[in-house]
């Protein structure tokens, strides 16, 4: 009974803003894709506890190309990954988020006397976008409980002829090429001497080798290796990264950068 009742006093505020704040960047490429922006926003209101908040602001490939099908599925599928809960179904945005403070409302039903509010925040850019490849750059905060929230920056790399995503040995012609280049770079950066262990200062790569991040971002200044928390090092480290200039590696490029 008592859960039955503190679930009747909750009220849901659902604000859902749609395409009513899309924007169209400025960056075309041959193949004609432009991208705009939609922004979310979801609320749980309870007088007791501070507003459950999501935000969202993602980027769109515009027309009905199936690159730009492609590319949407893609975005979507990434952030479902890190934001829907197991057994969701939702095949949209707006069933995306809405489940996240549904999700949090049914929390409060089975646990009326916690006080803590949830949140997410996800903001999607078009890091790079050329002729021949389209970088989105999605950053990712949730908190859900616990002694911190999680923190996430993912790199997606597409071919913007068909839209299917690109992986490193899809822009990369020689990986082992550019690991080395990058440990050299690490090295230097982090001060760690070039014979010494790669850990020396407390990092955690696997098995004391030097590994390329997960996420490689194309950037007009040149390439950026991006690792997030935990990746290679403790929470409070925080994230690592290094950017390598194109004309240091140029050759090692199977692409094109402008």
């Amino acid at each position: 009974m008592r859960n039955i009742i503190y679930s009747f006093i909750l009220t849901l505020l659902i604000i859902s803003c749609g395409n009513s704040s899309k924007r169209e960047n400025d960056q075309k490429n041959i193949n004609g894709l432009t991208f705009g922006t939609t922004e979310y926003e979801r609320k749980f209101h309870n007088a007791d506890i501070p507003d459950t908040e999501l935000t969202a602001s993602i980027p769109i490939a515009e027309g009905n190309s199936s690159a730009a099908e492609n590319i949407n599925n893609k975005i979507f599928e990434t952030l479902k990954f890190f934001i829907a809960q197991e057994g969701d179904e939702s095949s949209n945005y707006d069933e995306l988020f809405d489940g996240f403070v549904r999700n949090y409302e049914n929390f409060l039903i089975n646990y009326p006397d916690y006080h803590v509010p949830w949140e997410a925040i996800v903001k999607g850019t078009v890091e790079y976008n050329s002729p021949e490849i389209i970088n989105i750059r999605i950053e990712l905060y949730t908190f859900t409980g616990g002694a911190h929230g999680n923190s996430y920056v993912n790199s997606l790399l597409f071919d913007p002829v068909t839209g299917k995503e690109f992986n490193i040995n899809d822009v990369i012609k020689d990986i082992n090429s550019l690991t080395r280049l990058a440990e050299k770079k690490f090295r230097e950066k982090y001060n760690i001497p070039e014979n010494g262990s790669i850990n020396l200062t407390g990092l955690m790569f696997e098995n004391d080798e030097f590994t390329l991040p997960h996420n490689l971002f194309f950037t007009k200044d040149g390439l950026l290796l991006f690792y997030n928390t935990y990746e290679i090092a403790p929470y409070v480290d925080g994230t690592k990264e290094i950017l390598i200039p194109y004309d240091e590696f140029k050759n090692n490029l199977i692409i094109k950068i402008n």
